[in-house]
């Protein structure tokens, strides 16, 4: 978010970039276009200036201002591994996106445990940093001022059907790199 405005990125077969107002309820705008539009399910993260999705069917990173509004344009770096229903963290105090867990694009045999961190300021690749504790996607991403969480999803696929959630709660440091820990569970 902007602070006076939430953002929707459409892009799980669609390209739409959707912005909704803080202040008063109304129905959301088509302000801009995806750089992909059929990135698949990548994880959102945010800085002071702008919207990131991250992660999908490529390795992009793709880029939205908040103060104008227009496409998306795509880092040149890109994530260190493609990953597809992954969650996304923000690290707004040093200018940081995360991605985290996943799965492989059309391919329901890849279920991914990496947690890739990549620089707002600069369109460097990103970097695999760490490990959830378990491997997981279609979970959802959460940020405070110092750390990432990562919680619930799926844990893999059984036959044509998915298998069990997941209800860990998996915490990891902005300061620092490395593992993430479980450290609780969800009701569900």
């Amino acid at each position: 978010s902007s602070g006076t405005h939430g953002y929707c990125t459409n892009n799980s077969g669609g390209n739409k970039i959707e912005k909704f107002p803080f202040t008063s309820n109304a129905n959301a705008t088509d302000i801009g276009d995806l750089a992909d539009a059929s990135i698949g399910a990548g994880g959102g993260q945010s800085s002071s200036t702008h919207g990131y999705t991250a992660g999908g069917r490529f390795t992009y990173i793709q880029k939205f201002s908040f103060t104008t509004d227009g496409d998306a344009t795509t880092n040149s770096g890109g994530l260190a591994v493609s990953t597809s229903s992954c969650a996304g963290q923000s690290d707004a105090i040093n200018a940081f996106g995360y991605v985290s867990g996943g799965g492989g694009y059309n391919n329901p045999n890849v279920v991914r445990n990496d947690i890739q961190k990549f620089s707002f300021a600069s369109e460097a690749a990103a970097t695999d940093i760490g490990n959830l504790t378990e491997g997981r996607f279609y979970m959802s991403g959460q940020s405070s001022e110092t750390h990432g969480y990562t919680t619930g999803g799926q844990n893999g696929y059984s036959g044509p059907t998915l298998s069990t959630n997941s209800d860990r709660i998996d915490k990891f440091s902005f300061s620092s790199n490395g593992n993430a820990t479980d450290v609780g569970n969800l009701l569900q």
